[in-house]
């Protein structure tokens, strides 16, 4: 195997013009940015990637990683233009109760989401991050969402629907919603349920319709005995009507 040393020969130098000079000021502009735990994700990520390619052996990461992934993070969280920044400073407003802040502020490293994932998918997300450090009440009974801080993107947009409604109805969403979602239930099982009451109504309609076939059965079986004494004396009219009813008792 090659030593850590002829490994690391081939490792890129970081250009001048984009090394990180000063780390403590691009956390420091990260943390103003509301940014700084995506970035740090982001920086293990590239150390990580970065060592399994060049220093597979030894504890610490080599100095060069170190450089190399700061200047990553730069290029990937450059400055926030004006508009951007004040949008997110008024996030640290105070919020009326009942209020959630931060649903829509979407980390840049989660890239677009899909409209549409499974709703187990959705569901065992936002039970992941239904808590603190994503989920953050405050004293008068309103939330602040952090998004960067959840550990892996949400599956879609409908999932951040999910995360709302959990945050509201936190019971609801334990009990019925969580509980479907790990029996994987969801549409499919509503349709379900919904067939099969839609069977038993329709056995229950024919129960009555028999029911009521068999009363009218033994209704016509009492007056075929009561005029069969004087059937002799019928019309041809009358005949075909008894006729009828003799039919309607053998069907």
């Amino acid at each position: 195997m090659p030593t850590k040393r002829k490994l690391l020969i081939n490792f890129p130098e970081v250009p001048e013009g984009d090394r990180v000079k000063h780390v403590g000021d691009l956390e420091g502009r990260l943390r103003h940015e509301r940014r700084w735990q995506a970035a740090e994700r982001y920086f293990k990520t590239v150390v990580k990637k970065c060592k399994l390619a060049y220093e597979p052996t030894g504890i610490y990461p080599h100095p060069k990683i170190i450089a190399f992934a700061w200047s990553e993070v730069a290029k990937q969280f450059p400055p926030l233009a004006p508009k951007k920044l004040k949008e997110i400073q008024k996030e640290g407003l105070p919020l009326k109760p009942g209020e959630i802040s931060g649903l829509n502020r979407l980390p840049s490293d989660w890239g677009p989401l899909k409209n549409d994932a499974t709703f187990e998918a959705d569901v065992r997300w936002v039970h992941h991050n239904r808590l603190p450090p994503v989920v953050n009440p405050t004293e008068n009974g309103a939330w602040r969402v952090v998004l960067s801080s959840s550990g892996y993107p949400a599956p879609s947009r409908g999932a951040l629907s999910w995360l709302e409604f959990a945050i509201k109805n936190p019971t609801t969403f334990m009990k019925d919603t969580l509980t479907k979602a790990l029996r994987g239930g969801g549409d499919e099982e509503e349709e379900g349920l919904r067939r099969e009451r839609k069977s038993i109504q329709e056995c229950n309609e024919r129960l009555e319709e028999h029911r009521e076939h068999a009363g009218l059965t033994s209704a016509v079986r009492g007056l075929l005995a009561l005029v069969e004494p004087i059937r002799y004396q019928f019309t041809e009219q009358q005949k075909l009507l008894v006729a009828k009813a003799e039919e309607l008792v053998k069907s």
